[in-house]
């Protein structure tokens, strides 16, 4: 199994985004992410199993939590988003360089593949446009760290595969949306 450690860093081949393992436990883990000037945008999602905290830690950037229009969160500003509401985590708008802090709590499997993913991918150069994950690399992360995060909309039992397909088939959660506005 893919495990994060602290220390780990990824850097985009030209050096302008980079995802970093700043604490893990089973408690809780800490990845800052450098976000490029206009990137980070990614599509609303929910987590039913564990609560994040983003901290903006340098710059500027919008996050959207539940019903709320996205806002504006400038650097030492957090917001917290307790398991089962919708959000759309920090982008970064701006023409200058953002630093964000992710902190989850508890940390599950899929907390550490889709980081190591997320990382991984950045080095590769193999991130969608927006320096995000592509809706198959999510798909595959969910699936292998067994992930209880689905997309915002439709209603989640709508995106169970054994809903979508015959009675026997085994419940798997499904990616986010890939769409990137």
């Amino acid at each position: 199994a893919r495990m994060l450690v602290a220390g780990q860093e990824w850097t985009s081949p030209d050096g302008r985004a980079a995802v970093r393992v700043i604490e893990v436990s089973s408690e809780r883990s800490v990845v800052e992410r450098l976000l490029r000037p206009k990137s980070g945008k990614a599509a609303a999602h929910v987590h039913r199993d564990w609560t994040q905290q983003f901290e903006v830690v340098e710059g500027e950037a919008r996050i959207r939590v539940g019903k709320e229009a996205p806002r504006l969160l400038a650097a030492g500003e957090t917001v917290e988003i307790p398991p089962g509401v919708g959000h759309v985590d920090p982008w970064n708008e701006s023409d200058t360089p953002t630093v964000t802090r992710n902190i989850v709590s508890p940390v599950t499997p899929f907390v550490h593949v889709v980081f190591a993913t997320l990382g991984e991918a950045l080095a590769a150069g193999r991130l969608d446009p927006q320096d995000q994950l592509t809706f198959f690399q999510m798909a595959a992360a969910l699936h292998q760290g067994h992930g209880d995060s689905w997309g915002e909309q439709p209603p989640i039992p709508g995106q169970e595969p054994s809903n979508l397909a015959s009675p026997n088939a085994k419940t798997r959660p499904m990616a986010p949306p890939a769409a990137n506005v």
